[in-house]
Order: C-alpha cells, then structure tokens, then sequence
C-alpha cells in the first residue's frame, strides 16, 4: 500500500535551507518524495527513492556471509528463508530484524549458521553490509532501504519476483528468483557482478546528491 511507496516527506532545501539541510544531511539519509504538495509556505519535490551514498562508499564485502532484513512473516519469505538455511549449511546467514520475535529465536537455536541482529543503528548495518549477498525472500515489497544500502556496498543482490527490485537486479544480472531452487541455484553460483560495478551502478540510480542537484 501507500504506506511503503510513502517514507518521508523532503523539504525543499530552497525554501527552508536550514532546517532542510539539517533534516536530509544528518537525521535522514532516505526518503520517498510523494509529488509535489502545495503548501502556503513550503514548496516540495518529487525526488524518487533515495540514500545517501557517501555513507557507504568505503565499505565492501569481505565475508561469504548471506544478508537478510525483514520480519518473520509469509510477506517476507520467512517460510523459504528458513528452507534455505536449512539446505545451504555451507553459507553463514546474518538475519537482521527490527525486534526480537520468537521465531528468529528457534531459527538461532536450531542452527549454526545463523546469527539473528535486532534493532540495528545505521554504524551497525554497516558492518552487516560487509557481507556478500543481499537476500530478500519477500513475496510482497517496494524498494526496500536495505536493498539500495546492500548494492552501495557491493552485495550481490538475489532477491524475489516481486515489486521493484527485480527491475533493477535483472539490469545487473543479479539474481530474481521465484522458487527455492532459483534462490539455492543464484546463492551457490555466487557474485557474477564485481563490487565496483554494483556501487557505481548504486551511485548512479540511488544517491540522493544527484536528485538534489537536478531540482
């Protein structure tokens, strides 16, 4: 619904160049702009989904690990995450969640190469992104934080089927699979795209300096 496609709402640096630059610089590095809003005093920008890419430039992969963000539900592919797992023991998975669930607990528990992270700071998702792969199982999704972060980083992206994602992995040859083999297949043939393509590629469609430049 709307409450995906709609994150934040930017003011235009323009307008009100302190409290904007404030806002975008320091507290929010992403935002979804919804169009422009007419406004007695401000004035908005449509800019699309967006991060701050600098955040990010110096961090690369440097683990074999398999990162996954989300809840564990049906929407997010909980059910094949847990199948992967299981079937790939070669592979060390980071489930990184927003709260502690029963759920991530029995997965930890159960297995060894598992290790569940909850409510993660911005310094701590960085360390997770020093990991190989981006993971997204979900069954339903938009264009998620964590997926735009993953390729600024050099992840390569194996996700599903399903919203935007797919557009921008299928023009990457990354991976957008549909069943457990197609994730199990993608995973085992590893990273066909270099870090460096996959942050340029990054740089290019999701930084926030760029949207910002052509308003």
């Amino acid at each position: 619904g709307k409450k995906k496609w709609v994150q934040h709402l930017f003011i235009n640096p323009k307008a009100v160049p302190a409290v904007a630059s404030d806002f975008l610089f320091q507290n929010q590095d992403y935002m979804t702009i919804i169009g422009d809003m007419p406004h007695p005093v401000l004035s908005m920008n449509i800019i699309p989904a967006a991060i701050d890419c600098s955040l990010y430039q110096d961090v690369s992969p440097a683990g074999s690990d398999i990162l996954w963000v989300g809840r564990p539900t049906d929407a997010k592919g909980w059910g094949v995450l847990k199948e992967l797992i299981a079937v790939l023991p070669e592979f060390n998975f980071r489930v990184v969640m927003g709260s502690e669930e029963v759920a991530t607990r029995e997965v930890a528990h159960a297995t060894r190469n598992v290790a569940c992270f909850f409510q993660q700071t911005r310094t701590q998702m960085i360390e997770h992104y020093r990991a190989s792969i981006y993971l997204s199982t979900s069954q339903s999704e938009a264009l998620p934080r964590a997926f735009m972060e993953s390729l600024a980083c050099g992840l390569f992206p194996v996700v599903s089927k399903t919203g935007r994602m797919q557009e921008y992995v299928c023009g990457l040859r990354g991976a957008a699979c549909e069943t457990a083999e197609d994730y199990i297949r993608a995973i085992r043939n590893g990273s066909v795209v270099v870090p460096r393509m996959l942050k340029e590629y990054a740089r290019k469609e999701f930084d926030i300096r760029r949207w910002i430049k052509e308003i």
